[in-house]
């Protein structure tokens, strides 16, 4: 019996991240997760705003000038793929700053309320195990969300 486009796409994805493993499954469903978030935030034009410093930049720009970053750092399950967590910074606050942290968390009060940040904060102590399928399944939604917003974009005259 033949199968079905789903059942195999199911089965490569399944071959994939198999073979990547939990880290390497991981590890592509961040770069997915913080391209969707830089992608998602920019206007009309392409273009993304620093939270912390009002830097403006291309969204696509993201080796040498925009990031995606986490107002709590970590790489723990619990926090790295909350989307109230991550906004688009520049590489001098997000890297060379650590964050400005100060200055994202008066921007986050003002845009979440102070509940929601310390609720965000928590999540830090909590632990959150992820198998390799539900990361798969985390990176195919992102690359789906950054399709959708890539043709907004180019909609849009990007």
């Amino acid at each position: 019996m033949a199968k079905s486009k789903e059942q195999k796409a199911d089965d490569l994805a399944w071959r994939t991240y198999r073979k990547w493993g939990i880290s390497g499954t991981k590890n592509r469903a961040v770069k997915e997760f913080q391209r969707m978030v830089r992608l998602e935030s920019a206007d009309e034009n392409g273009q993304v705003v620093c939270v912390t410093c009002g830097f403006e930049n291309n969204w696509r720009n993201s080796d040498n000038k925009m990031n995606a970053g986490h107002f709590v750092g970590g790489r723990s399950n619990s926090i790295v793929f909350i989307e109230d967590n991550v906004h688009p910074q520049c590489v001098v606050c997000n890297c060379h700053h650590s964050g400005r942290l100060d200055v994202y968390e008066s921007w986050m009060v003002e845009r979440y309320g102070q509940e929601r940040v310390t609720e965000i904060k928590m999540l830090r102590n909590q632990t959150v195990k992820l198998d390799a399928e539900t990361l798969n399944d985390m990176r195919l939604e992102y690359h789906e969300r950054v399709k959708t917003a890539e043709k907004r974009l180019n909609q849009l005259g990007e």
